[in-house]
């Protein structure tokens, strides 16, 4: 539990530590925590205390300044110096994350999905089964190393339609499992071209 400074403490921090400038501020800090600020500010800011700091506000920001006072004589409040760091600050981050955010989409993209066309996948199974004509018993190494497969998902799918269909067998369990074409299969079937017959109708002829 963190308690309050002392006054009789403070007094022997300052005692003892006259030359420590580092450690009068740490001490100047907690003391500011305790007063109010308004009667705090009213305490040590006389009028030659006040011109010399607005000098130096003026000599490090001219601009910055010269709108807050601006600012302030028409009655308006001006933000603090840390509130006006933040919001200088924010636009930065901002940006910061603009700019790493395509190298996140990069890093990204080993887990992206591959989409085939209905040409690909057709493509894919006839390079499949004229691998397997010429290498029966094959495993799933030799097919994807052969065939140039894109993803081991897409693998799956393409030997489970293949099974399906009845134009390949599989042996075995795992990773021992060999795959061969089914007799009479030698080729991916042909997409349907979707026409239908028309149908001939004749006419009566008149009696």
């Amino acid at each position: 539990m963190k308690m309050p400074i002392t006054v009789s403490f403070a007094r022997e921090i300052v005692r003892e530590a006259k030359d420590n400038s580092k450690l009068l501020s740490m001490l100047a800090g907690e003391l500011a925590k305790v007063v109010d600020r308004d009667a705090l500010a009213e305490y040590l800011l006389d009028d030659e205390m006040a011109r010399q700091l607005l000098a130096q506000r003026l000599a490090k920001a001219p601009d910055r300044t010269l709108s807050d006072l601006e600012r302030l004589a028409r009655g308006k409040s001006v933000p603090s110096n840390g509130a006006a760091a933040r919001r200088a600050a924010a636009p930065r981050k901002t940006a910061a994350k603009a700019a790493t955010a395509p190298k996140a989409a990069k890093s990204g993209g080993k887990g992206r999905r591959h989409r085939l066309t209905a040409t690909e996948v057709e493509s894919y199974k006839r390079e499949i089964l004229d691998f397997l004509s010429k290498n029966p018993d094959s495993n799933r190494k030799a097919i994807s190393g052969a065939v140039g497969l894109p993803t081991p998902s897409i693998y799956n799918r393409l030997m489970g339609e293949l099974k399906n269909s009845g134009q390949v067998r599989s042996q075995g369990q795992k990773s021992k499992t060999v795959y061969t074409l089914t007799t009479g299969a030698t080729r991916a079937p042909r997409k349907a071209t979707g026409r239908k017959k028309k149908k001939t109708t004749r006419k009566k002829a008149k009696a």
